[in-house]
């Protein structure tokens, strides 16, 4: 009966194959299961086109008997290879496909006995087959080749922006290290095991010949260098360098000494240093080192020589007083004796004269006093500032003959200063004002009282404050310019003085000056009722 069954089967190979297509793909599929790319492949994707070149297959052959003109399948053998390609697969294994499919075909007939293996029909099915193969291979190759094309034009742009990255890189480098070049103090970058880059002024700075001995770890360059703490002298272990302090994340500044491996000499170098953190990742530390050692040397001769020059003024001061003092008595003795008016003019110069080195002595002795530090002392008590100004005013005229020296009052003058300070600072006031006022106009003195403090105003015409000297005016020894040569004279401390006694009051000093309305000063000073 099986052979019954066997001949009775599909005769024509057309039928043969649309009645076991199912089971010709599941054969088909087993055994391409065995190439290495189809081992990871699902079974959609493994299938692919071949369902439906199988079914065009057998439309193929089966035109023979039905005198229908029909061509073998052409499209679905291109379509799957250029897929296969995509998917990894070496044309070999496409290849290998039909072949299994050729085989299935063939043995599945031959096992059932099928009449269809003796099938005139049989030679259209090798012919397709064939013809799908070369199709196969023709595409495959074609597709092949447009891929390493285009992998090779991608690869030629690839390359092309690398070479443009780097030429770009290189051009950043070549500026980072011109710049590094540029600086004019000493550059260190590197990392715990010493120095990576470093300029040319560092190598000069250090005595180094070549960067290579500074490539060591910090304990040996810090031991061999010697570096100290400029402050005590005392040699900074590594753990208190910059460069150690920035490679912890800190960033850090300090004085040192250092010294020359060349020279021998001793420098004094601010050193500061700062963390290089890529991202969140500490990779280094970079350093800047400043030769400070002529700046150090200069700060400390100008110390020497203003410490010399306080003093010799403190001591110069006190010595004259004891002669002028002398000076004043025997001419206000004199003043009170009968004598003739040339003589009397010349006690009464003499006299001035006096009065004015005396003024010079006290300013001496003040700003010698509050260059010392602490500034000048005060010691207030209740006072009235406009018998004080008012006392200013007469003394003035006396001192400075044919000047007039104007006082008004508005409001409360009273108040707890220190009445010799207050006295000094308006004193100093007004004779800055004769000096350096119209000669033909008067000096006015305004004082107002209000609730929280009380100004005196010391206003004189005239040509205003030149602009340079406004900001300097109440610095030390500036002498401006003044009206009349007769009236010129002093050290240039007296606005100075004037400033310090308002500091030492709680109080302010302040001007305003201009060629139409003329020069005025303000004294403004806390007012204790």
């Amino acid at each position: 009966m099986n052979n019954v069954a066997a001949v009775s089967g599909p005769r024509r190979l057309a039928d043969f194959l649309r009645e076991r297509r199912g089971a010709i793909l599941d054969r088909w599929e087993a055994a391409v299961r065995q190439l290495r790319p189809a081992q990871r492949l699902r079974r959609p994707a493994l299938l692919d086109h071949i369902p439906q070149f199988l079914e065009e297959l057998e439309n193929f052959v089966g035109d023979l008997r039905e005198h229908r003109p029909a061509a073998p399948p052409e499209d679905v053998p291109r379509i799957h290879a250029v897929e296969r390609l995509e998917m990894g697969y070496e044309l070999a294994d496409v290849v290998e496909e039909y072949s299994i499919l050729r085989a299935c075909i063939i043995e599945m007939a031959a096992e059932e006995r099928a009449p269809a293996v003796r099938s005139n029909e049989l030679p259209r099915l090798h012919r397709a087959i064939d013809l799908a193969i070369a199709l196969s291979v023709q595409r495959y190759q074609q597709a092949a080749a447009e891929q390493r094309s285009q992998l090779g034009a991608e690869l030629n742009r690839e390359r092309t922006r690398a070479d443009e990255t780097l030429a770009d890189a290189q051009r950043r480098a070549a500026e980072l290290e011109a710049v590094i070049e540029s600086i004019p103090d000493a550059v260190y970058i590197g990392d715990e095991t010493g120095m990576k880059r470093i300029n040319q002024r560092a190598l000069d700075q250090l005595g180094f010949d070549s960067r290579d001995k500074l490539a060591r770890d910090i304990p040996t360059l810090v031991s061999e260098l010697q570096i100290r703490d400029a402050a005590t002298g005392k040699p900074m272990p590594p753990e208190e360098q910059v460069f150690t302090k920035a490679l912890a994340g800190e960033t850090a500044v300090k004085e040192v000494i250092v010294r020359n491996k060349k020279s021998g000499e001793d420098m004094v170098l601010r050193s500061a240093a700062a963390p290089i953190c890529l991202g969140d990742q500490l990779i280094g530390a970079v350093a800047i080192n400043t030769d400070i050692t002529e700046r150090i040397r200069q700060e400390r001769g100008l110390r020497e020589a203003l410490e010399v020059s306080e003093r010799l003024g403190g001591v110069l001061a006190h010595d004259l007083r004891n002669p002028l003092g002398v000076i004043s008595t025997s001419a206000s003795l004199l003043q009170r004796e009968a004598l003739e008016m040339r003589h009397a003019r010349i006690v009464g110069r003499i006299s001035c004269s006096a009065e004015r080195i005396d003024r010079m002595i006290h300013d001496l002795l003040d700003y010698t006093r509050a260059q010392k530090g602490g500034g000048l002392p005060a010691n207030p008590r209740p006072m009235d500032l406009a018998d004080t100004c008012r006392l200013v005013a007469e003394e003035s005229e006396l001192l400075f003959s044919g000047s007039k020296v104007q006082v008004s009052v508005e409001g409360n003058p009273r108040g707890e200063w220190d009445p010799d300070r207050i006295y000094q600072a308006v004193s100093n006031l007004v004779v800055n004002a004769i000096r350096h006022g119209a000669p033909n106009l008067p000096v006015k003195i305004a004082v107002r009282g209000a609730d929280r403090d009380v100004t005196v105003s010391v206003h004189n015409d005239g040509p205003a404050i030149p602009l340079e000297a406004v900001g300097t005016i109440f610095e030390p020894f500036q002498c401006g310019p003044s009206a009349g040569t007769s009236r010129s004279g002093g050290l240039g401390l007296g606005l100075y003085i004037v400033r310090q006694i308002a500091l030492a009051h709680g109080g302010t000093v302040e001007m305003t000056s201009d060629d139409a309305v003329g020069t005025t000063f303000f004294l403004r000073l806390p007012g204790k009722r």
